[in-house]
């Protein structure tokens, strides 16, 4: 894949003032957001098309949004191991904060530019109310992991289809496309957000298992079974369910019209998943001792 090199500086620039940034996140964006628009192939050859949106900006829009979400993800990680303090305050209840702090200020600012790209301000608000339950949900995970809340497998995936982002990519990918998915509450395709956003939780959760085991974090589905099985049969039973999710989402995709776009999005991210986690990244790698 050809990166697009306009876009890669625009979100080097958008980035240099968020604390702790590296280029590998931009990078990491672009090449997801390419790769939902353009497509690509699986691992096993395939070609998988894309969402073909055209122009650059429905790639800038979905590249920004996922640096944004690498970026915090890993600032978040990196806080709670080196034991600094996360700005929870105001990623919870940003409407009633003042004091900006390295996250703040990257949500103030990613918020402003997803206002004024918008085509409707409904389109807008959905994609600030995601990013606050992405937060909520982030958290959540956190106190998990600081042995501040303990959960059973069925309460940690039900917090993971949120945690995962899914549900907060789609609503920006509808923003940059104009899907206007926010207007949509049918059963099924509720049904569709929720299995996708459950395979893509349990894949990632694969592949960051180790990486996880070796900072004790506890928010992760492999470590969760483990207390009643071995390490390889808990990893047999997520890939398994994994398996299984996406196995009833391909099913209800099938049940929409020809030419819907959640259609081709949620493939092309099943295939960008397919081959985003088993291509060796630092991210998932083991902590250096």
């Amino acid at each position: 894949m050809k990166i697009n090199q306009n876009i890669l500086s625009q979100l080097k620039d958008f980035g240099r003032d968020m604390e702790d940034f590296h280029d590998s996140y931009a990078v990491d964006g672009l090449v997801m957001a390419q790769g939902f628009v353009d497509g690509v192939h699986d691992s096993d050859g395939h070609f998988v098309a894309g969402i073909l949106a055209e122009g650059e900006r429905p790639v800038w829009l979905m590249a920004l949004d996922l640096m944004w979400v690498l970026w915090l993800d890993d600032r978040i990680d990196t806080c709670t191991t080196s034991g600094q303090l996360v700005d929870w305050n105001f990623l919870l209840y940003p409407e009633t904060q003042s004091t900006i702090s390295a996250e703040g200020r990257s949500f103030i600012k990613i918020c402003e530019h997803m206002e004024k790209a918008a085509f409707t301000r409904t389109a807008f608000v959905a994609w600030k109310d995601s990013a606050v339950a992405l937060f909520r949900a982030y958290h959540a995970n956190w106190l998990l992991s600081s042995n501040q809340r303990s959960w059973g497998y069925a309460e940690y995936l039900e917090n993971g289809e949120i945690s995962v982002t899914m549900p907060h990519f789609l609503t920006a990918t509808s923003l940059a496309c104009d899907y206007a998915m926010e207007s949509r509450q049918d059963a099924l395709f509720l049904r569709i957000v929720k299995n996708l956003s459950l395979a893509a939780r349990l894949q990632n959760d694969l592949a960051s298992a180790e990486k996880e085991r070796s900072v004790g974090d506890r928010a992760n589905a492999v470590l969760l079974i483990e207390a009643f099985t071995t390490s390889a049969q808990s990893r047999e039973f997520v890939r398994a369910e994994q398996l299984s999710y996406e196995k009833m989402l391909l099913r209800d995709l099938a049940l929409l019209p020809p030419g819907d776009p959640i259609i081709q999005l949620a493939k092309i991210v099943l295939a960008m998943m397919d081959v985003f986690y088993k291509i060796p990244r630092e991210r998932y790698l083991l902590s250096p001792k």
